[in-house]
Order: structure tokens, then C-alpha cells, then sequence
């Protein structure tokens, strides 16, 4: 599955895009790249599935378009 990363996380993880192997949930996910990229604990960061905020328990499908999205603010 590809992830793509934006902002700040691309400096953390050291790309803007990942290929993960399949992973159950959101959970999982964030639990294998924070293994993998500790210093992802340290910030504060949301994932999006198919253009959507997704919750912990959130199933992935290897078809999914995942994001990781660091905060951001606006008007």
C-alpha cells in the first residue's frame, strides 16, 4: 500500500512517500511506522484514508489512498 507523507513528516520519515506492506487498521499502521521512524511518537500527526480522517480502528484495504497529514492551520 502506498502512503504518501506531507509536511513536516516528509523531514521524519526522509520521503514523501512510503510502500507499506498491508496492515489491518490505522492502529497497526501508525504502530509499524513508529517502529520504523521513532521520532514520528514525537509529533503529532492525523491519517487520512481515501481522502478522509480516519479513526484507530479504521480497516485498510491495499487499494486505499493513505496520507499521512501533519497540523496545519488556515483561513
Amino acid at each position: 500500500m502506498k502512503v504518501l507523507v506531507f509536511g513536516i513528516l516528509q523531514d521524519v520519515c526522509k520521503t514523501d512517500s512510503l510502500e507499506i506492506d498491508d496492515r489491518s487498521d490505522v492502529a497497526a499502521l501508525k504502530h509499524l511506522l513508529e517502529e520504523k521512524f521513532p521520532a514520528l511518537k514525537e509529533h503529532s500527526y492525523a491519517v487520512a484514508v481515501n481522502q478522509r480522517w480516519s479513526a484507530s480502528d479504521t480497516v485498510l484495504k491495499p487499494s486505499d489512498a493513505v496520507a499521512l497529514l501533519p497540523p496545519f492551520s488556515g483561513g
